[in-house]
């Protein structure tokens, strides 16, 4: 807590799985966490934050900072299809990029899915919940992300890692000015917060460990060097 609220951000973003359950768990994390933490927290929900009743939120949510656009949608739904409302709202941030008024767009799911049907990352994450009969990412969404690159970078990031995942981060840019991101904490001696520095004409990302164990550049992260370490188990 100390360490988020030393980093005075403009936005804390949880890409889901904030609860193991949410009927037992919210009461306790309002008191511990949520009211002792001075920044605005997001959660894009996972599937755990959903299988109670009192966690919900309204998807998708938007939230501009400046020329940033931030966008949340929920991947538990439509058996991980971005569509409907959802698919709206990044086809008009796609509208808003090419108009000039959108200098980058950071997409935050639970579900990496992105990865599913594409051969070079979808064994890297074949422990994560995903859809039943594969999903829209690749044939659909893939040509809006396409469309808003070619005017501002576009930022994807998730976070259902499974629990063998060697770091908290997987970093890879995937094709001119897309990158796909996995962060995720989940008790590990490797757990890391992902951030974000922006001005208008730079952007840095570093990660800060939370157990003191030394990190890398996120660049280091990248699907060659998770090929490297699957199947080798962590230290305890």
């Amino acid at each position: 807590i100390d360490s988020i609220n030393a980093l005075q951000a403009n936005a804390f973003l949880s890409t889901g799985d904030l609860f193991l359950n949410a009927d037992k768990d919210s009461a306790g994390f309002m008191d511990s966490f949520f009211r002792k933490i001075d920044v605005a927290l997001f959660n894009a929900p996972g599937n755990h934050d959903l299988e109670g009743r009192t966690f919900r939120s309204p998807m998708p949510q938007r939230i501009d900072l400046g020329g940033d656009r931030i966008l949340l949608f929920d991947t538990e739904r439509d058996d991980s299809d971005i569509k409907g409302d959802q698919l709206q709202l990044l086809d008009q941030m796609v509208q808003e990029a090419l108009k000039d008024s959108v200098r980058r767009l950071f997409i935050v799911t639970h579900r990496p899915v992105w990865a599913e049907d594409d051969e070079r990352y979808s064994s890297l994450f074949s422990g994560n919940t995903r859809s039943l009969t594969g999903n829209n990412s690749v044939k659909e969404v893939l040509t809006l992300l396409r469309i808003a690159a070619a005017r501002a970078e576009v930022f994807w990031i998730s976070g259902s890692m499974a629990g063998r995942a060697p770091a908290s981060l997987f970093f890879q840019p995937h094709e001119s000015n897309i990158t796909y991101i996995q962060s995720a904490v989940r008790d590990r001696l490797h757990d890391a917060l992902l951030q974000v520095d922006v001005t208008p004409s730079d952007i840095q990302w570093s990660l800060l460990s939370l157990t003191g164990e030394q990190v890398r550049p996120v660049e280091h992260y990248d699907a060659e060097w998770w090929r490297s370490q699957q199947g080798k188990p962590e230290a305890f």
